[in-house]
């Protein structure tokens, strides 16, 4: 299951493979639905921006969203596509 729109992923990039101190925007997310609907609640939704605290290329990737630090695994951060 995914949630995007066609043409929406033109330009985007894995969450995981974006530097530190970067902010983006979230494009589209995919996986399954259980993933979805956690990432939803947390807030990680389509149009919503965040900043990427630290990535270090191991271990989760960092993010500030919403006033909240947020850690990712390196495979859902490889199924959330940003635009920087």
């Amino acid at each position: 299951m995914a949630v995007m729109k066609k043409d929406e992923t033109r330009g985007s990039i894995a969450l995981g493979k974006v530097s530190a101190d970067t902010g983006v925007v979230v494009r589209s997310l995919s996986g399954d639905k259980q993933f979805i609907s956690k990432a939803i609640s947390m807030g990680i939704i389509p149009g919503s921006g965040l900043v990427i605290v630290r990535n270090h290329k191991i271990g989760p990737v960092i993010i500030f969203l919403r006033d909240s630090f947020i850690a990712i695994g390196r495979r859902e951060a490889g199924n959330i596509l940003v635009e920087v």
